[in-house]
C-alpha cells in the first residue's frame, strides 16, 4: 500500500471514529436534557408518564434564518381562550422530507430579565393528535445561537406546554404558519397516562 492510500484509509478511520464519538455524546447530552426535563415534571406532576421519540440525529437540523422587524408584536391564543403577546425575532428556513420549511420564531414580550435570551418556537406536526399533544409542542433556542444567518433546531428537544399535564395553565398555541405538512418524531410524545385530544 502506497502512502497515499495510508493516509485515505487512516482518514477514513479517523472519521468513522469521530462520528461514532459525536453520535455517543449527542445522544448523551439529549438524554441528560430528557432527564431534566422528566424531572422538572415529576415535581409538578409525579402521576405522570413522560414518553419519548428515540433520538434522531436527522432532526437535528442546520437551518437559515433571516431577522424581522423589532418592534412588531402579535397575540397568540392560548388553551384557556385568553391571549399572551410575544415579539417577532426570525424566519427560519430549512429543507425536511424533501421539503422546504418556513418556521417563525418569537421572543416573549415583554421580555424578562431571565428570559432576553430566550428564543421561542411553536411548532404542530403531523404526528398530533394521535402520537402528540394536539395543541402543540415548544422548542427553546438562544438567541447566542443565530449567527451568520445561520441556526440548528435540534427537534430531538421538542417538549409539551404544562397545559397537557393540568387545565390550570394557559398555554399558546401554535400560529397556523408554524402548523406543518410533515411529520416530526422526534421529541416529547403524549405522556403514556394521558388521553389524546
Amino acid at each position: 500500500m502506497n502512502l497515499q492510500k495510508t493516509v485515505f484509509c487512516l482518514f477514513i478511520i479517523c472519521l468513522s471514529i469521530f462520528k461514532d464519538s459525536f453520535a455517543q455524546n449527542y445522544e448523551t447530552e439529549t438524554g441528560i436534557f430528557r432527564d431534566h426535563h422528566i424531572a422538572d415534571i415529576f415535581k409538578k406532576f409525579p402521576e405522570q408518564k413522560l414518553d419519548f421519540f428515540e433520538i434522531n440525529q436527522n432532526y437535528r437540523i442546520k437551518a437559515h434564518y433571516k431577522l424581522q422587524k423589532k418592534n412588531k408584536v402579535v397575540s397568540f391564543a392560548t388553551s384557556d381562550g385568553s391571549f399572551k403577546k410575544y415579539q417577532v425575532f426570525a424566519k427560519i428556513y430549512f429543507d425536511l422530507d424533501g421539503k422546504k420549511i418556513e418556521l417563525t420564531t418569537y421572543k416573549i414580550y415583554p421580555t424578562p430579565a431571565m428570559y432576553r435570551k430566550l428564543v421561542f418556537l411553536p411548532i404542530k406536526d403531523m404526528t398530533a393528535p394521535e402520537i402528540t399533544y394536539g395543541g402543540g409542542r415548544y422548542l427553546d433556542l438562544n438567541f447566542d445561537d443565530f449567527k451568520d444567518g445561520e441556526t440548528t433546531l435540534d427537534f430531538n428537544k421538542l417538549y409539551n406546554p404544562l397545559c397537557v399535564y393540568s387545565d390550570n395553565y394557559s398555554c399558546p398555541v401554535p400560529p397556523k404558519e408554524n402548523n406543518l405538512d410533515v411529520r416530526i418524531e422526534a421529541g416529547e410524545k403524549l405522556p403514556l397516562n394521558k388521553q389524546k385530544h
